[in-house]
């Protein structure tokens, strides 16, 4: 049972000790068994020889129950020294567990008598001893009264309860023979210690008279006392305590108070007796001056007084001995007579001890649904006008002949409710009071105030009402209270209870032992804990983590000692790595404790993993990432808890609670590339020590043969870009649908082409860049990591994972270990190869830091911060509103890459290149061979080479046929697995180029359908041209309808003379051949006829003019040849018309025969206009002008003629008649232009065109 139960006081405490040879396994498993099933024993089970009649027979009372508190500690000399104050601290029952009794007749025997005086020697005190023997045979050594024999075979429950029916059925024999003992003392001792008020005055004025601190009993000198006896029937000597000698008590004590405020101020000394004073010494039995004794009072206070009060605490104590036993009524009936006695003599702490017990009693009565009646003593005041209302308010005490028998026992136990919180009160002020300067040790007082708070928080969360619910929780704590909301009660409200709750809570001045400390500290917790106050809790599990880490090393300190080792030395002195291993499992406790103080303090914990395979993979959850409160109290509090762990020798603990403080120490977010100074709680040398910490512990651990102790890290934000390096010059891959095109992949203007795109910035409008990967080839990735820590970060290994499962893999390769800079982003290298073919997505990477186990961590590209709670209310609650808050803000968005694998693929390297060094010397227009080696580093697939392009026209591939560079299909060249292969080309200098590229696209012979990659094995060349001949001044003029006369100045450049030859294709007749000497220019006229006549665009034109003439020239010993490059021949747009020619032309002739015209005749002039256009002209108009003022001819007619339209690539014409008037020579002349019809909105270029014709007129016949 708890210490700190209400009914605590009831209840039998058995010590539980190990004999003989029985394993710690088997003892601590059959005490286990008895706390669960035989921690209450109902009286009426429990059977005495019937002619066998003892004071607390379990037949007077059957309805009762025992309470059996097991324990395998033993009980401190001072809380022996509290007894029969407090009779329920001292073990009054020893029970030895033992096995391996021989069944023998001869040794059995002996065994069992050395095993009794084993118990009887190590405990004499105690009222009972008895022996608890685990045999495996049915059959063995008679049992006798002080021993009982179960089976180890299994035992089942109804074993254990009938051996420890026989156990308490003994004890109550022997417990009786001690109860008449305890009746029949004249006096009981009162335990008490010098009051602090009077230990600091004494202190401040030094007197010589104060009387000796410490306790006010004395502690025995010999074995007497609570013993059982060793023959059956001998009485049990007497404890010293309760001998007669002569009492010091102490007169004119205020009264006992009744509330808090005057728990307060209740005054902490008492006056002494001059009677007293002056009959004893000063010196002799200074400490022992509230005994009571018959004999030896001074005048003041009569001897029946005397008599009476030492009565009266013989009384409690033998109530309290019927209350242990299970005579609850009887108990009641007893202490409300004798403590009647105590209030009436001013015996405040016995008053109080016997108040207790009634409450005590009165509540068992309850939980057994016996009748019962509360007595007048336990209403609050004297008996005045406030005690008389109070009564007449609660004892409502009717007669069972007139209430039925439930209906009295609701009434009591409502009374009983509403009395508890006054009487409760009362108690506590009443144990505030001294006798003289004495008063009880702290540890008793602290002890009933934290029960009182158990009963009063229980009362307070039942609307002030106890039910069978609350009273079963009250006295066997199961089950657990349902939380209800908590309502404000008629005179107790929560803020009073843990008013006085504080008073119980140990401080550092009370003088009390460590163990006590700590139990003191986990009763008030209990009661925060029921109360719901968990910041109140949080700060006691605080004090109590400091002081178990105390308690902790002051142990291991003493192991040490005793074992003649260093304290430091005592991890490796651990038994062995099992045995390390059951303890890191049995921890579960500390790990809850923690637990809790962390969510009250606003501590974000990392999950307690044992192993690197107890966990379930998934992606860090960053909602629940919400810490709040100081960074100074948090990173304090975690220091605590590490100090605790590392007490109790935890390397999980240790390695969850520096993770978490590293964790804690960092900020919540993603950083950006600027990290701001200060943003880290704690300084770079204690990041430094604690990270020094989790590698000492993993190295300490890994030395003693468990490997896998590693912590968590800290920073889940690690991982924050996956990229992948530019692939090298020949190992670049293209889409195949893109081989042929005329511009490139790599070869496209960078940018959006767009001048402005709304949506360039806006989020996940962006297609995802796919990168191609080669199966079985490696790969450079980089990734991205981040560090906000001052310290480095040892990072062992790095795996990329796939978001197709195991199926699809990224193999990493000869990855070296890496350290990661303090506060940075920095990038690392990795190289992977993709093992199967395919699309995928990259979502992240498991990586493994130093001390810490291999994690998953996201990709988080963009930068993040975790918002605090808006509201107060909701830091640090787990409830849906205050979920819903905190997941309200924007989350971290998690990045994938995506990745095409594509199958294994040859590949191509230069092995030897014709030009030395890559490098070419040309001079402009000049054309030399250049040679190219290439090899098929793959062994087992072979190349084929599909297509060969160049950047700037200085190629052409060497074939049956002149071509440039670039081809698909007809020339493919096959290069088998290791082996080599030749390819020509023609190189022509053309000036201005200083460099060029050769790119061959290749892939897998023979071509798959499900290739849609090829590889281009790009080899740059660099080139050096100089100038030869150039061409300037071009002058172009209009011969004739199909020809145009074409002059321009040809220089040379050179240093040496050269040989020219000019020639135009397909006209043999405009060659023209020559030397030029360095420097010198030369004019160069030729007629070209033309070639066609098109509304062709005019940049055509003068690129079709370029391939038609051709200026080849040579070095004298013809070692050295080329073809003038007319590029630089710059043509106007007025001169590139003339080369084209009009596209609608005019001609005019005379129809009829002979080409003689007489004066008078009439002459037929015709027109015809041709077309030259690929679409049809408009409107046109031809006008005929005749010569202007003077009358040599005439017309008949008019002189314009209007034309609805002309076809594309065709003719019209067009007749004038004339008549000439005069002999002589008449030109005539003929305009054509297009014109414009109204409404027609639709006009093209606006063209004219004209021509001319002379007349020759001869004399009219005749006329001579």
């Amino acid at each position: 049972m708890d210490r700190f139960s209400p009914v605590a006081p009831a209840a039998v405490r058995i010590m539980c000790l190990p004999v003989g040879s029985i394993g710690s396994i088997a003892f601590k498993t059959v005490v286990d068994r008895l706390q669960i099933a035989c921690s209450i024993v109902k009286l009426e089970q429990l059977e005495l020889p019937p002619d066998q009649e003892v004071l607390l027979s379990p037949k007077v009372n059957p309805e009762g129950s025992l309470f059996l508190s097991y324990t395998t500690s033993a009980t401190s000399e001072h809380e022996q020294q509290l007894s029969p104050y407090e009779l329920f601290r001292e073990p009054l029952v020893v029970l030895g567990i033992a096995t391996g009794i021989s069944d023998d007749v001869a040794e059995g025997p002996a065994q069992l008598k050395q095993a009794a005086q084993y118990l009887r020697e190590r405990h004499p005190r105690v009222v009972h001893r008895h022996l608890l023997l685990l045999q495996t045979s049915q059959d063995g050594l008679e049992a006798g009264d002080n021993v009982t024999r179960i089976s180890c075979d299994q035992p089942g429950e109804d074993e254990f309860k009938d051996a420890i029916c026989k156990v308490a059925a003994r004890f109550l024999v022997e417990f009786s023979t001690y109860a008449k003992a305890l009746q029949a003392s004249p006096n009981v001792q009162t335990p008490g210690q010098t009051a602090k008020a009077v230990r600091k005055a004494m202190w401040l004025i030094g007197d010589d008279r104060r009387p000796a601190s410490g306790s006010g009993t004395a502690t025995p000198t010999n074995d007497t006392g609570l013993s059982s006896p060793v023959a059956e029937g001998s009485p049990r000597p007497l404890p010293r305590n309760l001998q007669s000698s002569p009492p010091r008590q102490s007169v004119g004590s205020p009264p006992p108070s009744t509330s808090f405020d005057e728990i307060q101020r209740t005054a902490l000394t008492r006056s002494d007796s001059n009677a007293s004073r002056g009959s004893s010494g000063r010196g002799k039995r200074a400490s022992s001056q509230d005994r009571t004794s018959v004999h030896g009072f001074g005048p003041e206070i009569s001897k029946s007084k005397a008599k009476d009060r030492g009565k009266a605490r013989a009384g409690i104590v033998t109530a309290h001995i019927h209350m242990m036993a299970g005579q609850w009524s009887d108990a009641l009936r007893m202490l409300t007579d004798h403590t009647n006695v105590a209030r009436k003599l001013n015996d405040h702490l016995w008053h109080a001890k016997g108040l207790e017990g009634i409450v005590v009693s009165m509540l068992l009565l309850a939980w057994a649904h016996l009748s019962f009646s509360v007595p007048f003593i336990c209403y609050p005041g004297s008996e005045g006008e406030g005690h008389t209302k109070h009564r007449s308010k609660l004892s409502v005490n009717l007669g069972t002949d007139l209430w039925p028998a439930d209906a009295a026992y609701q009434a009591s136990v409502r009374r009983l409710s509403t009395s508890l919180p006054d009487l409760l009160k009362q108690i506590v002020g009443l144990y505030a009071a001294a006798e003289g300067h004495l008063e009880l040790p702290f540890i008793v007082v602290a002890e009933a105030k934290i029960r009182f708070c158990e009963i009063l928080s229980v009362l307070f969360k039942a609307k002030g009402e106890l039910n069978d619910e609350t009273l079963n929780y009250l006295v066997k704590r199961a089950p657990s209270l349902p939380p209800t909301a908590i309502t404000a009660v008629a005179g107790l409200t929560r803020g009073s209870v843990a008013g006085l709750l504080g008073e119980a809570q140990p401080q550092h001045d009370d003088e009390i032992a460590l163990i006590d400390h700590i139990q003191l500290l986990t009763g008030v917790y209990g009661v925060y804990s029921t109360l719901g106050m968990d910041r109140k809790k949080g700060s006691i599990l605080k004090d109590l983590v400091t002081m178990l880490t105390v308690a902790l090393n002051q142990a291991r300190k003493l192991g040490a000692a005793e074992a003649g080792i260093h304290p430091a030395a005592s991890l490796s002195m651990q038994p062995s790595v099992n045995d390390t291993f059951a303890a890191f499992h049995r921890s579960g406790g500390i790990d809850a404790m923690v637990d809790q103080i962390a969510q009250v303090f606003g501590i974000d914990l990392m999950p307690r993993r044992l192993s690197d395979h107890d966990h379930h993979e998934s992606a860090q959850s960053f909602a629940t990432w919400r810490p709040f409160g100081a960074d100074v109290l948090r990173t304090e509090l975690l220091s605590y808890l590490i100090a605790l762990y590392e007490a109790t020798l935890d390397p999980v603990g240790v390695m969850r609670l520096e993770s978490s403080f590293l964790r804690s120490c960092v900020p919540c977010a993603a950083l950006d590339s600027k990290p701001r100074p200060n943003e880290n709680v704690i300084t770079r040398e204690e990041q430094f020590r604690h990270a020094a910490n989790i590698a000492r512990t993993a190295q300490v651990y890994a030395i003693r043969g468990i490997p896998n102790i590693t912590a968590d890290y800290w920073d889940p934000f690690l991982l924050r870009a996956v990229d992948f390096a530019v692939s090298e010059t020949s190992h670049s891959l293209v889409p195949r649908e893109e081989l042929g095109s005329k511009v490139k992949v790599d070869d496209r203007p960078p940018g959006y082409p767009l001048l402005y795109d709304p949506n360039a910035k806006r989020a996940n409008t962006a297609s995802p860049i796919k990168h191609v990967l080669v199966r079985n080839d490696s790969t450079v990735c980089v990734l991205t990591l981040q560090n906000p820590l001052d310290i480095s970060v040892d990072i062992e290994s790095v795996h990329l994972v796939t978001g197709g499962g195991e199926k699809m893999r990224l193999t990493t390769e000869d990855f070296n270990p890496v350290s990661l800079g303090p506060r940075c982003l920095q990038q690392i290298s990795l190289p992977v190869s993709p093992t199967v073919s395919g699309e995928f997505d990259i979502i992240g990477a498991r990586i493994k830091i130093a001390c810490c186990r291999e994690q998953f961590f996201p990709i988080i590209s963009t930068p993040w911060a975790a918002s605090a709670d808006l509201l107060v209310k909701h830091q640090g609650q787990w409830t849906p509103a205050a979920r819903q808050a905190s997941q309200s803000g924007p989350m971290p968005i998690t990045s994938t890459v995506a990745v095409h694998a594509v199958p294994a693929m040859p590949l191509l390297e230069v092995e030897h290149v014709s030009a030395e060094q890559a490098s070419l010397m040309l001079l402009d227009g000049e054309h030399q061979e250049l040679d190219v080696v290439v090899r098929n580093v793959n062994s087992a697939c072979p190349a084929v080479i599909s297509e060969v392009a160049q950047n700037n026209g200085l190629l052409w591939l060497r074939s049956s046929k002149r071509q440039e560079a670039g081809f698909a299909g007809e020339e493919e060249i096959v290069v088998k697995p290791g082996e080599t292969t030749k390819i020509s080309f023609d190189v022509q200098g053309i000036a201005g180029a200083s460099q060029t590229r050769l790119d061959l696209y290749y892939g897998p012979s023979p071509t798959r359908t499900e290739d849609c990659f090829a590889r281009v094995l790009r080899i740059p060349l660099s080139v050096t041209v100089d100038a030869t001949l150039q061409v300037h001044h071009a002058r172009v003029e209009d011969v004739s309808e199909t020809a145009f006369a074409l002059s321009f100045d040809l220089a040379n450049c050179w240093h040496k003379s050269l040989h020219y030859s000019t020639l135009v294709r397909n006209d043999q007749s405009s060659g023209e051949d020559g030397v030029l000497a360095p420097g010198k220019i030369v004019r160069i006229s030729m007629t070209v006829q033309r070639w066609s006549r098109s509304d062709d665009k005019l940049e055509k034109l003068s690129e079709d003019i370029i391939r038609r003439i051709e200026i080849l020239w040579r070095t004298f010993d013809d070692a050295r040849f080329g073809r003038v490059n007319l590029k630089s021949l710059a043509l106007s747009t007025s001169q590139l018309e003339v080369i084209r020619g009009p596209l609608h032309r005019l001609t005019m002739k005379v129809v009829g025969e002979g080409d003689e015209h007489r004066v008078g005749s009439f002459v037929v002039v015709r027109a015809r206009l041709r077309n030259d256009a690929k679409k049809n002209s408009g409107p046109l108009i031809v006008e005929l002008h005749l010569p202007s003022g003077e009358r040599h001819i005439a017309s008949i007619g008019v002189l314009h003629r209007i034309l609805p339209s002309v076809q594309a690539n065709s003719d019209i014409e067009v007749e004038f008649v004339v008549c000439p008037l005069l002999a002589g020579s008449v030109e005539l002349r003929m305009i054509a232009h297009d014109v414009k019809l109204l409404g027609d909105d639709e006009r093209g270029e606006s063209w004219q065109t004209e021509a001319s014709l002379v007349l020759d007129v001869g004399e009219k016949v005749g006329s001579r």
